[in-house]
């Protein structure tokens, strides 16, 4: 509609608004937040993000990254992370990520500097 004003408390529920974001360490420690109720430190490399209000349905998106775990102008192969949503995590009312590292010769589960991640979807 653009002849009514949205109140900011409906702004939430519009589909293109972010419904949960979160900055938070390798211990589960929230750095920065929003609907986000509690964080898990389910294992090496995994996290699972815990919502305050859930997803209306488990088919929302989740943008996940992750900060370097160095820093410089050169990067080895063993400082690379890979995060992603961790295979039908997506539930209501929670959301697993997933890091792995790239070494040469293997892939593992690590845990990054900072996991970073915003979900759109529907309250």
């Amino acid at each position: 509609n653009t002849t009514l004003v949205t109140s900011p408390g409906m702004m939430k529920y519009h589909p293109g608004s972010v419904k949960a974001w979160v900055s938070c360490g390798v211990a589960a420690d929230i750095q920065q937040s929003y609907n986000v109720a509690s964080l898990t430190d389910t294992n090496t490399g995994i996290v699972t993000v815990t919502y305050t209000t859930a997803q209306s349905a488990a088919t929302y998106c989740v943008v996940v990254s992750c900060e370097e775990i160095s820093s410089g102008p050169t990067l080895a192969v063993s400082g690379v992370r890979t995060p992603k949503v961790l295979l039908s995590s997506r539930a209501t009312g929670s959301v697993k990520l997933h890091c792995m590292d790239h070494t040469a010769t293997s892939n593992l589960d690590k845990d990054p500097t900072t996991w970073h991640a915003i979900v759109m979807g529907d309250l």
